[in-house]
């Protein structure tokens, strides 16, 4: 049985495409910056990495609608389990010995 994940939406950002007589586009994109950071925060990967899919809707968009919809990309290669959201990593500090500076003469002159 093809089990399906639910995606989780990104719902702090707006995506919108303004495409020119050209042919050329850009997507303009507005964030909700602190809750944001909340949503990168709780699915960062091991690498400190939030990786999204950005897909333009499929139905007609009113006017001052966002034209894209964005969500956590949670695909993985078989045989690997999703990384924790957080990982914390112990750093070991290593002292070195400094060697002393040679004596000063205060008699010289420093230039």
């Amino acid at each position: 049985m093809n089990e399906q994940k639910q995606k989780i939406y990104v719902d702090e950002i707006w995506i919108d495409e303004k495409t020119f007589d050209d042919g050329g586009s850009f997507l303009k994109l507005g964030i909700k910056v602190d809750e944001f950071i909340v949503f990168l925060q709780k699915h960062k990967n091991e690498k400190g990495r939030v990786n999204l899919i950005v897909s333009k809707k499929r139905s007609q968009v009113e006017e001052g609608k966002s034209t894209h919809y964005s969500y956590l990309d949670t695909w993985q290669p078989k045989g690997q389990s999703p990384a924790p959201a957080q990982t914390t990593k112990t750093v070991k500090a290593i002292a070195k010995p400094v060697k002393s500076a040679p004596p000063v003469d205060d008699d010289e002159p420093m230039f």
